[in-house]
């Protein structure tokens, strides 16, 4: 985004600051493990993956800690990045920035 008469080039960070607890910032409605795009606020998959313009939803990087209940809640610890599960293409699942679509759209990430 630009100021009035485009002389003025805002800087949108897609996270709050960082501290030693939260590395990442606090969650508010964006926070980011990968690469943040400071034009729009938006995280992406960026250069070096199969998908660099690809969109990263807030949740994905981050750890899920498991239920510890059958039936309890998935909870995000957004303290703790997990890239492989953006990254991977070592495994037979691979991460997001990897995946080919229509498997992504298949549930298969």
């Amino acid at each position: 985004m630009e100021g009035e008469g485009c002389s003025e080039r805002l800087q949108l960070d897609c996270n709050f600051p960082g501290s030693k607890e939260q590395p990442y910032g606090r969650w508010v409605v964006s926070i980011c493990a990968v690469y943040c795009d400071t034009t729009r606020a938006m995280c992406f998959c960026d250069e070096g993956t199969k998908y660099p313009n690809r969109p990263v939803a807030e949740a994905c990087g981050f750890k899920v800690n498991l239920p510890s209940e059958p039936e309890g809640p998935k909870l995000t610890d957004w303290t703790k990045p997990d890239l492989d599960n953006i990254f991977t293409i070592n495994r037979s699942i691979p991460g997001w920035c990897n995946v080919n679509p229509t498997e992504a759209y298949a549930s298969k990430v």
